[in-house]
C-alpha cells in the first residue's frame, strides 16, 4: 500500500500542475505567444465552448472521459471491456 499512496501522491501532483497549466492557458498567460494572444482576445463566453470541443475530442479516442455512469466506473474498476 505504500507504493500506492506514493503513486497516488505522483499522479495528483501531475494532475494539479495540469490543471494549473490549462487554467493559464485560458486565462492568456502560458504556453507560446501565439495561443496567449488568442485566448487574450477571445470573449470569456467562449472558452466553455472550447474546453466543451477538447472533451468531445478526447472522448472520440476515450469515451470514458463522458463518464456514462455506474457502468463505466464498475467497468473501469473490473478491468473489463466496455461496450461505449
Amino acid at each position: 500500500y505504500l507504493l500506492l499512496g506514493a503513486m497516488s501522491g505522483v499522479v495528483a501532483a501531475i494532475f494539479s500542475s495540469v490543471a494549473q497549466f490549462s487554467k493559464g492557458v485560458f486565462d492568456g498567460e502560458e504556453g507560446p505567444e501565439f495561443v496567449q494572444q488568442a485566448f487574450q482576445s477571445l470573449p470569456k463566453a467562449a472558452q466553455p465552448v472550447i474546453a466543451s470541443l477538447i472533451c468531445g475530442f478526447v472522448s472520440i479516442y476515450i469515451p470514458q472521459v463522458l463518464f456514462f455512469g455506474y457502468e463505466t466506473l464498475n467497468g473501469l474498476f473490473l478491468n473489463s471491456n466496455m461496450a461505449t
